[in-house]
């Protein structure tokens, strides 16, 4: 009985697996650019599967938008691919002498072969930065013209007016030109440090880079000593949503060609906002993508102003006729689909039974009437159960391979602090077995888990009592950590910081 359970077991895997769909596959959901219309906010946004590849576009049913723990309406959402936009890039590069001159000659060649990649919709812009913050190219299309421009860029301009470069990219990235579009990104290449004298402060820096809602890559040239800039580059990316890349272990042109592709894989999901909000303070923003009872969310810090931007002509929040035909049609076809390949699944179900019961009575009359049969109940064999991640030891969970990041939980108002570097997944939880174990009745065995991928760190709840939250807002399904983020384990509170 065990082997035909087991073959018709692998017979319904056959017959499902071929028809699984990239929905059941979603593993990251990712926020790069908020921006701000009259009526809607438009959130680009990353949604992949296990393999990097995006998904297929989900319904909006299936999408789940709050700020602040308010539900927002989900008006449209569409790739960035079919929506006739482009982009206009902004290029901030240091040319104090931070970067070797092989590091420059790669940043000028790959600079230089994006501008020629660019559509006739994109545009870009180039600003250096040294003793002098200069805007070399404000934006155009025209390849010709920049690469011109780069040509003429030198490395040797002394100090490095790190802040002022930035800020003058926030310039930038406020125009609202009518031929601008309105997604925009920063690309600096620096070693992360300001040594000039005066300006803008750090603070204020990075306080007006989180208000511009524009994604910053930072690509970083590691420096010397203890303050190599790494922690401003790593908070820069944590306030604006971007990504850090080591140039010294990535070529330029590979994360120039990784970024193009990120881009172009991107969905644009518009949603309904209340007005209120945008009053110039922070504000939460959670999203949530929910596909095959598997739900994967993003959250992110920001601070909203009110909008320049003119209104957009959206369908409203509610779903509207066409889109209830359309989705009366896919249904249908989901419905016949799955009607055939449950009848086609019963028809093999019903001959391999019958085969297994012919098998069965021509070697039954092959065993002596006098003969024993045993089962693995009369012989008291115990029975196997399946290993799964609430089963397993954390050690077989949490295998480490490949980059790694190190991490430390320091507790809330205690004395507790917790320091572990995850190259894949770690599991927390009271149990010995855990990764990081925290002894506290109100702590389950495990508990939850912190996963390291694409250079981000995610936290999951793994059905503990108690739960898991994040900045107050309880988990459902898998979260993006931000370094600084205030995690509640059980009724223990810890600062998570990397």
């Amino acid at each position: 009985m065990a082997k035909r359970l087991t073959l018709i077991f692998c017979l319904i895997s056959l017959v499902f697996g071929g028809v699984q769909t990239n929905a059941a596959t979603l593993q990251g959901v990712d926020v790069r650019q908020i921006y701000m219309y009259t009526d809607v906010m438009n959130l680009y946004i990353n949604m992949n599967d296990a393999d990097g590849q995006p998904i297929e576009t989900p319904a909006k049913t299936e999408i789940y938008a709050s700020i602040d723990n308010a539900k927002m309406g989900v008006r449209d959402i569409r790739r960035f691919s079919e929506s006739g936009e482009g982009m206009a890039y902004i290029f901030l590069i240091d040319i104090s002498g931070s970067l070797n001159y092989s590091q420059f000659s790669q940043v000028k060649t790959a600079t230089k072969k994006w501008a020629e990649s660019m559509n006739e919709k994109d545009r870009m812009a180039l600003i250096t930065f040294g003793n002098e913050v200069k805007l070399v190219q404000d934006f155009t299309n025209d390849a010709t013209s920049l690469v011109n421009t780069i040509d003429g860029i030198s490395n040797n301009d002394g100090r490095t007016n790190l802040y002022g470069g930035l800020d003058e990219a926030m310039n930038l990235i406020s125009r609202n030109d009518s031929e601008l579009p309105k997604r925009k990104a920063v690309f600096l290449l620096s070693d992360g440090k300001n040594d000039y004298d005066g300006g803008i402060s750090e603070d204020d820096t990075l306080k007006r880079a989180q208000e511009e809602l524009v994604p910053i890559y930072g690509l970083w040239v590691p420096g010397r000593g203890s303050n190599n800039g790494e922690a401003f580059m790593n908070t820069l990316r944590d306030y604006t949503n971007g990504i850090i890349y080591n140039i010294s272990t990535h070529s330029v042109e590979s994360v120039y060609s990784s970024l193009q592709e990120d881009f172009s894989k991107s969905f644009i999901v518009s949603l309904s906002y209340p007005a209120g909000k945008t009053d110039g303070q922070l504000h939460n923003i959670k999203i949530s993508v929910r596909c095959d009872g598997k739900e994967v969310s993003d959250n992110i810090s920001c601070i909203l102003k009110k909008p320049t931007g003119a209104s957009v002509n959206l369908p409203i929040a509610e779903t509207s006729a066409g889109d209830k035909e359309g989705g009366n049609f896919m249904s249908s076809v989901f419905i016949i689909a799955f009607a055939a390949i449950l009848l086609i699944l019963i028809a093999i179900i019903i001959i391999v039974v019958a085969f297994l019961n012919r098998s069965k009575k021509k070697s039954v009359s092959y065993i002596s009437n006098s003969a024993p049969v045993y089962s693995a109940e009369s012989a008291n064999i115990p029975k196997s159960e399946p290993i799964t991640a609430a089963t397993a030891p954390a050690s077989e969970v949490s295998r480490p391979s490949g980059p790694s990041v190190k991490f430390t939980l320091t507790e809330i108002g205690g004395n507790d602090v917790k320091s572990a570097t995850v190259s894949r997944s770690i599991v927390i939880g009271r149990s010995p077995e855990c990764g990081i174990v925290i002894h506290d009745p109100q702590i389950s065995g495990q508990h939850c888990s912190i996963s390291y991928e694409q250079s981000t760190l995610y936290i999951e709840d793994l059905g503990s009592t108690n739960g898991t939250l994040v900045n107050g807002l309880p988990l459902n399904g898998r979260n993006r950590l931000v370094s600084g983020d205030l995690v509640m384990i059980g009724d223990r509170e810890y600062r998570i910081s990397f």
